[in-house]
């Protein structure tokens, strides 16, 4: 939830600032070899404790958060009439994306780690769906382009909230054996 705005609106707000669509695809192109390789380093790192390290990825892909708000910015301040942009801008724009989809592997990858390890496997994808689905429930919130801005510093407000609130519930599930999670 803490990320929400930042990952429903920010490619909208691009659009509307001078950025076409078919650029951003474009863009979005030179990180195809890192989506191949994001989930192989990550897991290396991520499946003792992923409950764990999601817990301390997430303050990071917070700060993510507020790299996308700064690439509307920058997109909005830097615009011409045209609606041209420097070739350094464009590369910005690129590691901009780079970080926010590494923060999203990252996150995403402990989740579905600690889903993969809790699975009861009598009941087969049906309980890994059902936790996909609620664990998605928080990232699909609603955002509109009007408030921006807005909405980035309250997702990232109901973010770090969420740090303070779950800290202790985290680490007791972490902590919790993997026969605690089967059907009985």
């Amino acid at each position: 939830m803490g990320t929400a705005a930042a990952d429903s609106v920010t490619s909208l707000k691009l659009v509307e600032y001078g950025i076409k669509r078919e650029n951003i695809g474009i863009l979005k192109l030179p990180l195809i070899p890192l989506q191949l390789i994001l989930p192989w380093i990550i897991t290396r790192f991520t499946t003792k404790k992923p409950l764990t390290s999601f817990y301390y990825l997430y303050p990071f892909r917070l700060l993510i958060t507020c790299v996308a708000a700064f690439m509307v910015w920058g997109t909005y301040t830097l615009r011409t009439d045209a609606a041209s942009f420097s070739t350094s801008f464009y590369a910005l724009i690129i590691i901009g994306f780079a970080l926010v989809m590494t923060s999203n592997y990252a996150t995403g990858m402990t989740t579905w780690c600690f889903m993969a390890q809790v699975s009861d496997p009598l009941i087969g994808g049906t309980y890994m769906t059902l936790l996909t689905t609620v664990s998605n429930l928080g990232a699909t919130e609603q955002v509109t382009v009007d408030g921006f801005y807005v909405e980035i510093v309250i997702s990232l407000l109901l973010g770090l909230t969420w740090m303070v609130v779950m800290f202790k519930a985290v680490k007791w599930l972490q902590k919790q054996p993997k026969t605690a999670w089967r059907c009985k």
